[in-house]
């Protein structure tokens, strides 16, 4: 599976590794003569191979003139080589011997008798008539392949023969990787081969020589070779997310709610329901940073009130638990803790305003003895941990407790898959590894020093929270004039309205008695006058629904305007929301003052029995209506046919009880009611 690729890449320096195999050098050099092998199938200059040329044999045959004649005598002097007195017996002395001389020796030296002998001595020189042409010798392939050698070297070595494997011999390997524009599906699985002899290789080096090693060229390789594959889970399908159908507008983070919890046959894992755009990711083109939620009203100790959020998205890559596999695999004083300090500090990435609801929480996680099959040593949080990398045990609880449980694979937001670190250190052995999940959605443990994506987490402060909308279309408003919006249907994806205690603004209206479809005056000072500055007004029911929204002033200090109350609200009370607002558009954070709240009671809309126009004259018959008096002789029509009226528009109409008798005021203050019996 490629899956050991970026597996084996980090956990290689975790723990010694023996490799027993059997001695098959010489067929390694037999499967690789001539330097010919997949990764090099042709000769070529570089190389500096040739293959010689084969001579041809000379065809002088030898005469007798080209032996010379060499005599060797091979006899031994016997008994019938002496005279007859000769004493050959058991008593015989070398002194004895000397006194006889060999008279009667019958040998003869011949070819016969063997000694004489011919011995070759031609002086043939060779020349045009023999045909004779010498052999020229050829060159070896001086091409040596990093990754055959090493993937059977490492495969068959034994102690004895293991071939030195050195940090230049494995970046070769790396180097020697094609271009990730270069990889496709039909040379996919040989640059899996690759990937997995520098694996391979890599065990055989130290921590200290891995930390030698660039890896981004493998990194990338993998990651796209991953892609082709296998295919990358998005985001959007690897956990479905529950439907919301409430209003788009919420006071505080009431539409915001926990994940569900999933039970299969492997473990438990948390579909998402509801996600926060918070900040933007200054390193990718200022992109709104999309986060989820983990718990919607508790922090990630459990119990401090907060929202516990969790990146969507990978925000960087290049990160490192620690620099060097010395410094240790503790959280805290880690290059991972610096760079989610410092990720959270940047107000390219967070405002000021952001930064101060970004809670910090004490906590410590305890050791754990099999979670994901390793254990872990404890890791501790502080309160100046705004911005942090989950442990293994809020992974477990907060996202999924198993291998590839949804949720654990991440990605950036081009889609492309990257393994990510946690804080949690590996327990067992060394003091040099920590927990991570890679491209894959695994958890393992890697040595401190590789290089990783980050994925980090934060908890917001819920008390900051003055509104939360729809992240897309939650505040749409046509507009900024009197007319308000009526609010929309959300969806799982929020954005916030944080409250800025630095704005001190009031406002008021000329009454709180209203009619529907009428306007009312709001007078206003202490508005935000920059860019993206507005007055802004809400209607809410006796719920606190939040039912109308719009932006009815601009860049405007202070001054009165005018609130159309919708034509389609009906009687009641409610409660008119107006404050000074930095509206930044979708998916961003906004920031207000506090609610400027203006109870209103409102009438319903006046039914009229004429569709009339203000302005316009209309006639009436009111001949049969028997009207008492003296006709007014500057009618048209002094019989009442014909009577002139100019339509103005609608007044209230009241009536005066008997309690009202002799109460100062009592006209005035029945003009203002919506009780008929006043």
């Amino acid at each position: 599976m490629l899956s050991t690729l970026l597996i084996c890449s980090m956990v290689l320096t975790m723990m010694p590794t023996t490799v027993f195999a059997t001695n098959r050098k010489h067929v390694v050099i037999e499967e690789n003569a001539g330097g010919l092998c997949e990764h090099h199938p042709e000769h070529d200059d570089e190389c500096g191979y040739s293959e010689g040329i084969t001579g041809t044999a000379c065809s002088h045959e030898h005469t007798d003139d080209c032996y010379t004649e060499v005599i060797e005598c091979t006899h031994r002097h016997d008994e019938d080589c002496y005279p007859d007195e000769s004493i050959w017996d058991d008593e015989a002395t070398p002194s004895d011997a000397d006194r006889w001389e060999p008279e009667y020796c019958p040998h003869i030296c011949d070819e016969e008798s063997g000694c004489i002998t011919k011995k070759l001595n031609c002086q043939h020189e060779h020349d045009d008539e023999c045909g004779y042409s010498p052999s020229i010798e050829g060159t070896p392939c001086e091409f040596d392949c990093e990754i055959c050698d090493v993937e059977d070297d490492m495969k068959m070595a034994t102690p004895s023969n293991a071939k030195a494997v050195t940090v230049a011999s494995v970046q070769a390997m790396i180097d020697a990787l094609p271009d990730v524009e270069e990889v496709r599906k039909d040379n996919a699985e040989e640059v899996k081969a690759q990937l997995e002899a520098i694996d391979d290789a890599k065990a055989e080096l130290s921590d200290e020589e891995i930390d030698k090693l660039d890896f981004s060229r493998y990194m990338e390789v993998a990651a796209v070779l991953e892609q082709l594959l296998y295919g990358v889970a998005t985001q959007s399908n690897a956990v479905m997310l529950a439907d919301y159908d409430g209003p788009a507008i919420q006071l505080g983070t009431g539409g915001i709610s926990d994940p569900t919890e999933v039970e299969d046959g492997q473990g438990s894992y948390y579909a998402p329901n509801s996600y926060i755009y918070f900040g933007v990711n200054s390193g990718n083109s200022n992109t709104p940073i999309k986060w989820r939620v983990l718990d919607a009203d508790k922090a990630n100790d459990g119990t401090t009130s907060g929202m516990f959020l969790l990146s969507e998205y990978l925000l960087a890559s290049g990160v490192k638990f620690n620099n060097n596999t010395r410094d240790g695999n503790t959280y805290q004083g880690s290059a991972a803790q610096t760079w989610c300090s410092t990720f959270a500090s940047n107000t390219n990435n967070f405002s000021t305003a952001e930064q101060g609801v970004m809670l910090g929480v004490t906590k410590t996680d305890s050791a754990e003895s099999s979670l994901y099959d390793y254990p872990w040593g404890e890791s501790s949080l502080t309160a100046k941990d705004k911005l942090f990398f989950l442990s293994v045990r809020e992974l477990a609880d907060y996202v999924g407790n198993y291998d590839k449980a949804p949720g654990l694979l991440a990605t950036d937001t081009a889609q492309g898959a990257g393994a990510w670190g946690l804080r949690s250190p590996y327990a067992a052995i060394r003091d040099n590894s920590a927990g991570a999940v890679d491209l894959y959605g695994d958890v393992y443990v890697f040595s401190v020093s590789n290089v990783w994506a980050a994925r980090p987490a934060f908890n917001l402060n819920l008390n900051s929270v003055l509104f939360s909308s729809a992240a897309e279309g939650g505040k749409a408003d046509a507009a900024v004039d009197d007319n308000l919006t009526e609010v929309g249907t959300g969806s799982a994806e929020w954005k916030l309205t944080l409250k800025d205690t630095s704005r001190s603004f009031n406002a008021s209206a000329s009454n709180t008695l209203v009619r529907a479809g009428e306007n009312l005056t709001v007078t206003y000072s202490g508005a935000g006058t920059g860019e993206n500055e507005y007055v802004s007004a809400m209607i809410a029911d006796n719920s606190d629904n939040i039912l109308y929204y719009g932006r009815i002033a601009e860049k405007s200090e202070s001054g009165t305007v005018s609130v159309a109350i919708p034509s389609d609200l009906t009687a009641g009370t409610y409660t008119l929301k107006v404050f000074s607002e930095q509206y930044n558009g979708d998916y961003k954070t906004d920031y207000a003052s506090e609610f400027q709240d203006i109870t209103l009671t409102v009438k319903g809309k006046v039914s009229e029995q004429f569709n009339l126009t203000p302005g316009t004259t209309y006639w009436f018959d009111l001949s049969a209506m028997d009207i008492p008096g003296t006709v007014n002789d500057v009618l048209p029509d002094k019989t009442m046919h014909y009577v002139p009226f100019t339509y103005v528009g609608t007044v209230d109409a009241y009536v005066l009880n008997s309690s009202s008798s002799g109460v100062n005021g009592a006209a005035d203050a029945a003009s203002r009611t919506t009780d008929s019996s006043a």
